[in-house]
């Protein structure tokens, strides 16, 4: 696809288990990524016996890989355009805050590869699992696109990512990336609990 791959918005109990996604999000100008869930729900009451998680989406065992822009990104919520690349992560959760009945999201045993930024990122997540997942080389923008223009790199969370959530876990997993420009195999900004 010219622009994203797989993408789930305002649902609940989703699952997206062992799926293939790659070569999507080139010709986007949106800012598009791979395999996105955005403003998940928990409407429904909480189903899960007590003392177990309730998870509202799952992302499990999915193939990620070789998902990059290759044009500059621009929505109209930006009153800039980057005269760079700027997308085109493999797994991308996005302004999923809305829980109010306890629901959590599990993403586990991704293998997420040669994306352009981020294997695997939670932007404005809360109650966010990443647990055994594997993040290899998602600098495909840095590495190869701007591999001769090392001005033009940026955009160094190219491993696990997670940034402004709360209660979210980071637990057993790998993530390999190229150190060569400052790029960062996990990245934890303002996130609580």
């Amino acid at each position: 696809m010219p622009g994203g791959g797989v993408r789930f918005a305002s649902c609940e109990y989703v699952d997206i288990f062992d799926n293939e996604v790659n070569a999507n999000s080139r010709k986007s100008y949106s800012g598009t990524h791979g395999l996105v869930v955005t403003y998940t729900k928990d409407k429904l009451p909480r189903e899960a016996p007590a003392g177990r998680d309730d998870y509202r989406a799952r992302v499990v065992r999915n193939r990620i890989h070789h998902n990059y822009n290759e044009i500059y990104s621009w929505v109209g919520t930006k009153d800039f355009v980057h005269s760079k690349i700027d997308e085109g992560k493999g797994i991308s959760l996005q302004r999923n805050q809305d829980f109010k009945n306890g629901g959590r999201i599990l993403v586990a045993n991704n293998l997420a590869y040669w994306n352009g930024y981020s294997g695997i990122h939670s932007n404005d997540g809360d109650n966010v699992d990443f647990f055994s997942n594997t993040a290899y080389m998602n600098s495909y923008t840095n590495t190869v696109t701007y591999a001769s223009d090392g001005d033009a790199r940026g955009g160094n969370n190219i491993g696990i990512s997670l940034s402004n959530g709360k209660t979210c876990r980071i637990v057993n997993n790998v993530a390999y990336v190229d150190t060569s420009w400052r790029g960062m195999a996990y990245s934890v900004t303002g996130v609580k609990d």
